[in-house]
């Protein structure tokens, strides 16, 4: 079931679309913020010592195809199996790609957010807010 705490979160994406979007993934940063630098953080479900989990990286938008190519390729990160947060510059964005292989979206700039979740990369994945979650699992209430 889709992720109700964040602002908007995605349907379940399949391994190999959680890996393509981590491909397509530098290319719409850069659209939105430039030369800039992101902070992330491995989560539940990656490869690592339990602590170097949740401990803060930064990543350039230089490097990060390689960041994210080396995660994956050393496996570290596992799509759609491990957790992957992103944190914008100004913490703008803040992204989790789920180890349940969704993404769940939190941002205080709505036009922000719209910008991200509507890139042409992602037009083929579905976002939904909490509203629209509360009103398709209606069981889920509290």
């Amino acid at each position: 079931m889709p992720n109700f705490a964040s602002k908007h979160s995605s349907e379940y994406l399949t391994p190999e679309r959680m890996r393509t979007l981590f491909a397509q993934l530098p290319k719409i940063l850069e659209r939105l913020f430039g030369d800039s630098t992101f902070t992330f953080r491995y989560g539940w479900g990656t490869n690592l010592h339990g602590a170097l989990l949740y401990i803060p990286m930064d990543v350039s938008t230089k490097v990060l195809p390689y960041f994210l190519e080396d995660s994956i390729d050393q496996g570290i990160m596992v799509p759609g199996n491990s957790d992957l947060f992103l944190t914008s510059p100004n913490k703008g964005l803040e992204l989790l790609f789920c180890h349940e292989s969704d993404i769940h979206v939190d941002c205080e700039d709505d036009e922000l957010m719209l910008r991200f979740t509507r890139s042409p990369e992602l037009e083929d994945i579905q976002f939904l807010t909490r509203a629209e979650l509360e009103a398709n699992y209606p069981e889920r209430k509290h």
